[in-house]
């Protein structure tokens, strides 16, 4: 995250110590009142928050220079998640961020990081969740020939 730091365009974001898993970045320069953030987990999934595609796209090709094995493209666009959101309308002070109807809502806290983190963690296990099912599943598939001679073999 040092290369894209040092390019100004954003800052890092202090999360508590045990969340080592991930970086936490806010865009420098604003585009409208809402804040653009982005969490990149140690795992290589990436969450937008109010971040234009075009953004997002450039954003995860200056990543790619550090994937290891990384999973197939059609996979990953397949299994990606996108999910509205919107700031509570309560007015409770203890107000906790949800999601209600497929939409998360985020409290009217001024510190809205750790909320954020935490439905980008959620988000970002199951699309791991979903990578994983597909591609056990094409595993699956193409030893199903294999599986076939097996009982054909059994049942001589």
């Amino acid at each position: 995250m040092v290369h894209i730091v040092q390019e100004g365009l954003y800052e890092e974001k202090e999360l508590p110590p045990d969340l080592e898993n991930a970086k936490y970045l806010t865009a420098l320069y604003t585009i409208d009142a809402e804040p653009r953030d982005i969490v990149v987990f140690r795992q290589g999934a990436v969450v937008f928050w109010n971040i234009p595609v075009e953004e997002q796209s450039n954003f995860l090709a200056s990543l790619r220079i550090f994937e290891q094995d990384p999973y197939e493209v059609k996979v990953v666009e397949h299994e990606a998640e996108t999910m509205d959101y919107m700031h509570s309308k309560s007015t409770e002070s203890n107000s906790k961020g949800k999601i209600v109807n497929n939409k998360v809502v985020l409290s009217k806290s001024t510190d809205i990081t750790m909320e954020k983190y935490t439905h980008s963690n959620g988000l970002m296990d199951s699309v791991k969740l979903g990578i994983w099912e597909a591609t056990l599943a094409e595993y699956i598939e193409s030893i199903e020939d294999v599986t076939e001679v097996c009982k054909w073999y059994s049942n001589t």
